[in-house]
């Protein structure tokens, strides 16, 4: 019952927010006036044209930008009729602010017997627009004109005329102008998919029998503008019959805007979503008196399990038709990747929609339906699936981006697509064959044109240089060393070698097979750039030129990772030495001789759950081997602690006061220690709370833990509350609490362990991590790779980090707790009650301005409070994340800004934002040579606050005493001095090793007081 109760309530809740956003998708009647009144006198315009000859040289002048042949003189007569098309007829009008398209007749008198073929009919098409707008131009009313191409192909040139008031520019309206002919012009039987109306005009290539290919694309923008609008009336008649039809289609069309699937070319258009839906009505999918979000989630449903290549299936993408003319459905299916025929069954809505496409949408639509069925977290679900712009490429993990020169082609070469959509095709098949079980999808961005101002000047063009390529990887996968083949002897192998080349060998596996395979040889370091190296290889030998280059994104961040000092190859050696010191002093400890023994050893530390920003590096004077030392130039003094819990067996003779119980602790932990040192040779200190011992090169600090700490700690919170919180008993639960959640989220997720490092790097940077904790940062990545969203799971450091910068800096903050529940342990009761808590905090004013809530802390109080972060660092924050992600959404989408500077963007801290900087001394503070960001040079502090001379500038970052004196740094903490370590001994030398840092809370309170 309770179950049933919250999915009504969560189903009510999105009703709600889907009436709220229909109300903001809806035009208001008085817009729809002002695109009729505008539209009525366009159509005056264009009915008054005067009829004229144009001769053709005048056309060839009139469309030079399109390249196209002369052809016979046009006969210029006024459009038979101008109609508005597509949504905006059927009352589907939105403020979405795109032009509205109206389709302008051209009489069959202006066109010549067999204009279909060689493209006869799409120069005279574009110089019938042409010698269009050169009328309308003369017009007061008419602001301004722009030239673009129908569906991003170029045999489709459009104009876009922006009508209005010259005093009033933002009352105008906007029409986009596309010339369409009558259904009678050519003959439909020749139009079909299979049918070749491209021939070369020169002999010596139309040879006399000579078969030529199909061109299906060509012929189906032909169809089009013969039948524009065939499904116009059974649209309106399926609109009539379900009331909620057209809100449902306004939800369909955001939610694919807001996805990413309608923009570009090859797009989801609005005029094919419109139909899907209004077909799945009419086949009975739709039941009447339903909401338009229900009908929304029916939809997206029949979507998700298209059976490809139909969108939906062969009864909606390809409904019966009573048009004997119409070609078989299977010529279709031959022909085109994507298949939804209008009711004339001439033309192919989904013609210019790849495979890789269709299974985007499909799996946009998958994962939406999930959202939409959330019940523990409705409001964040409904914002995830309706409410949340996502770029195009956000649902990708890799990206390159292809350059590849000499691929321009001419119309001479008569071809059913041009010649850069050709070249987009190759890319995308190389690369689906290249990257093999590595991706779960591959998808080339076809190019958009670029605009023209005119088509009698310039040329028609990809509006980028570069194609982009992006893919959805298998994390398995992805790095794998190896591509395996086929068996030699099979008839697939001849084809694996040919693709191949070189490349291919013949490799002998551990279980005794002989199979072709192809091996990358790369450091463990660059294992996750194996895709680039495969894509460079592949479309280097596929595409016949020797000047291909592919930049990929893969090792864009690794400089963050990474020091000079301390590479990622050695980071990856300290983790395996790290992982082997633990398990060796897990099983010491297990055997010391102790009235209690020890049954577990628990890691609860960043750096063994592998998200520490620099795993910590065997120390030559904390017992590392020799050989694990061999690097080390300068041994460091301070050695960050790998905090453990050491669990106890249970016993009934602990004290029952809290103070004599931490007493009784402390004594066992001075028994641990010094067993450890007289047994095993290990260095070790015991405190009350905790005990310290370098072993395997490495600094451990471990506390203890018993079944009777739960019933200590309840006492204490009996007696002191707000103590009890504070106690390092407390501190420990939680931590071990936060490491398990941690730890088990990195183990499912592959890539969120370097996620994290990449985040918490990122805040270092921009000097807020003494604001955000290690475990906030955390709990921020994994809400990120685990929380409700329309995205699949990022598949790669880069995508992970990227989508947790859109959530830091698109989250409600101000509304609702962030939810992190990898393991899926919190019900709608408890998200509701954390909800609750938050709004009572709020309402109170003590609510935390990031308030980060787990199954464990619904009031979130763990990892977060009122002053970490603070209200003016989370808006720095917000700031802070939307740059870094503009600039890495600029490079990775668009290709803009070179690597070194989108690092500097993303990772450099804008210090000219500050009015005072302190500059510490590089010796005293450890790990100076790891900092991202460079303090800037004296004299140039700040931007604000008036001029500063180089003394208040130097005086300020403290490299000068009150007489201007230089002062050199007293206190090394970065590293021991070679002569004290000669002078001395490292016996000695082991005593001025630090395990206990100062923070910077405690750092700045000193500057406050001097």
């Amino acid at each position: 019952m309770q179950a049933i109760l919250a999915i009504s309530e969560g189903a009510r809740f999105s009703d709600r927010q889907a009436s709220e956003l229909l109300q903001e998708l809806k035009d208001s009647s008085r817009s729809a006036d002002t695109i009729e009144a505008a539209f009525a006198r366009l159509a005056k315009a264009l009915r008054r044209l005067p009829e004229r000859k144009i001769t053709a040289e005048e056309a060839a002048e009139l469309v030079q930008a399109l390249g196209l042949t002369c052809q016979p003189p046009l006969h210029f007569l006024p459009p038979e009729e101008a109609r508005i098309l597509g949504g905006p007829a059927a009352g589907l009008t939105t403020t979405s602010g795109r032009a509205t398209d109206v389709a302008i007749c051209i009489p069959k008198g202006s066109l010549y017997h067999k204009d279909q073929l060689n493209d006869h009919y799409t120069h005279r098409r574009a110089v019938y627009l042409g010698v269009a707008a050169a009328a309308l131009k003369r017009h007061k009313w008419v602001l301004s004109q722009e030239w673009t191409f129908l569906r991003g192909t170029d045999r489709k040139p459009t104009l876009v005329v922006k009508c209005g008031d010259a005093s009033t520019p933002t009352a105008s309206t906007t029409f986009n102008l596309i010339p369409v002919i009558s259904a009678e012009s050519f003959p439909a039987a020749r139009l079909a998919p299979q049918r070749n109306n491209l021939r070369p005009k020169l002999a010596s290539n139309a040879a006399p029998g000579r078969e030529y290919p199909a061109t299906p694309h060509y012929n189906n923008e032909l169809c089009w503008d013969m039948w524009p609008a065939c499904d116009q009336a059974q649209l309106q008649s399926q609109l009539q019959a379900f009331p909620g039809l057209s809100d449902c289609i306004l939800l369909l069309k955001a939610w694919a805007q807001y996805h990413g699937l309608c923009s570009g070319p090859g797009a989801l258009s609005g005029w094919l979503l419109a139909c899907f839906a209004g077909r799945i009505a009419s086949a009975g999918g739709l039941v009447t008196g339903t909401t338009p979000l229900q009908m929304l989630k029916a939809i997206l449903l029949r979507l998700s399990r298209s059976s490809t290549p139909f969108l939906g299936d062969q009864s909606i993408a390809a409904p019966a038709t009573a048009n004997a003319s119409a070609p078989d459905v299977q010529t279709f299916v031959s022909a085109f990747e994507c298949v939804f025929l209008d009711y004339s069954g001439h033309v192919n809505f989904a013609a210019g929609l790849s495979g890789s496409k269709a299974k985007l949408a499909q799996t946009a639509a998958k994962r939406t339906v999930a959202l939409l069925n959330n019940t523990v977290e409705p409001d964040a679900a409904f914002d995830g699936a309706l409410l949340t712009q996502l770029p195009p490429g956000s649902a990708f993990d890799c990206w390159w981006h292809v350059t590849i020169e000499g691929n321009s082609g001419s119309k001479e070469d008569y071809k059913d697509l041009a010649v850069w959509r050709e070249v987009e095709r190759s890319v995308q098949s190389i690369a689906e064959r290249a990257l093999g079980a590595r991706a779960s999808l591959v998808h080339v961005f076809p190019r958009a044109l670029l605009q023209l101002a005119a088509l009698d000047k310039g040329s028609v063009q990809p509006a980028s240089h570069s194609i982009l390529v992006a893919a959805q990887m298998d994390p398995e996968h992805a790095g794998s060393l190896v591509d395996i083949g086929p068996d030699p002897n099979s008839p697939q192998a001849a084809d694996f070698r040919a693709f191949w080349g070189d490349k291919a060998e013949l490799r002998r596996f551990q279980d005794g097979r002989i199979l072709e395979a192809v091996a990358w040889q790369v450091s463990p370091a660059e294992r996750h750039m194996i895709p680039d190296h495969v894509l460079q290889y592949a479309l280097t030998k596929h595409l016949g030129s020797a000047d291909v280059s592919v930049r990929g994104c893969a090792g864009l961040l690794d400089r963050a990772l990474a020091t000079a000092e301390f590479p990622l190859e050695r980071q990856m050696a300290a983790q395996r030495q790290l992982q082997e010191a633990t398990d060796l002093l897990a099983k010491q400890l297990r055997s010391l001789p102790l009235a209690l023994v020890i049954t577990a050893v628990q890691p609860r530390s960043p750096a063994a759950r592998r998200t520490a920003a620099f795993p910590p590096e065997a120390h030559p004077l904390a017992g590392a081997p020799a050989e694990a030392c061999a690097h080390v130039l300068k041994v460091p003094r301070c050695l960050q602690p790998v905090e453990l819990l050491v669990q106890l067996e249970g016993s009934g003779r602990w004290p029952k006061h809290p103070e004599a119980y931490h007493k009784t602790k402390a004594a066992l932990g001075l028994q641990i220690a010094d067993e450890l040192a007289s047994g095993f040779g290990l260095r070790s200190s015991a405190t009350e709370d905790f005990v310290d011992v370098f072993a395997g090169g490495f600094a451990f600090r471990f506390s203890l833990h018993s079944a009777r700490d739960d019933a200590i700690l309840k006492e204490q919170q009996r007696l002191a509350p707000q103590a009890a919180a504070q106690s390092a008993h407390a501190v420990n639960l939680r931590s071990l609490k936060h490491h398990a959640l941690i730890a088990a989220a990195v183990d499912v997720r592959p890539a969120l362990a370097t996620t994290i490092r990449l985040l918490v790097r990122w805040l270092g940077a921009h000097l807020l991590s003494n604001h955000i904790t290690q475990e906030a940062a955390e709990l921020l990545a994994t809400r990120a790779f685990f929380g409700p969203s329309p995205l699949p799971v990022p598949g790669s450091p880069l995508a992970g980090f990227m989508r947790v910068l859109h959530l830091i800096s698109h989250h409600p903050w101000k509304l609702r707790p962030l939810i992190v529940d990898p393991a899926d342990a919190m019900t709608a009761a408890s998200v509701a009650q954390a909800q609750q808590l938050f709004d009572t905090a709020r309402a109170e004013k003590r609510a935390a301005p990031m308030a980060l809530v787990t199954a464990h802390d619904l009031v979130a109080e763990q990892w977060t409070s009122t002053t970490q972060p603070s209200a003016a660092v989370l808006r720095r924050l917000v700031a802070l994340a939307k740059s870094s992600l503009s600039a890495l959404q600029a490079h990775v989408f668009d290709g803009e800004h070179s690597q070194e500077e989108v690092f500097a963007k993303v990772f450099c801290a804008p210090f000219m934002d500050f009015d005072i900087l302190v500059t510490l001394h590089p010796d005293s503070v450890p790990g100076s040579s790891r900092a991202l960001s460079k303090a800037p040079m004296q004299g140039h502090l700040s931007s604000r606050g008036g001029k500063r001379d180089r003394d208040e500038a130097a005086g300020a970052n403290g490299h000068a005493d009150a007489n201007g004196k230089a002062k050199s740094g007293r206190t090394v903490l970065t590293h021991i001095p070679q002569g004290v370590l000669d002078k001395h001994g490292h016996a000695k030398a082991q005593r001025e090793l630090l395990t206990t840092l100062v923070d910077a809370p405690w750092a700045c309170d000193g500057i406050h007081r001097r």
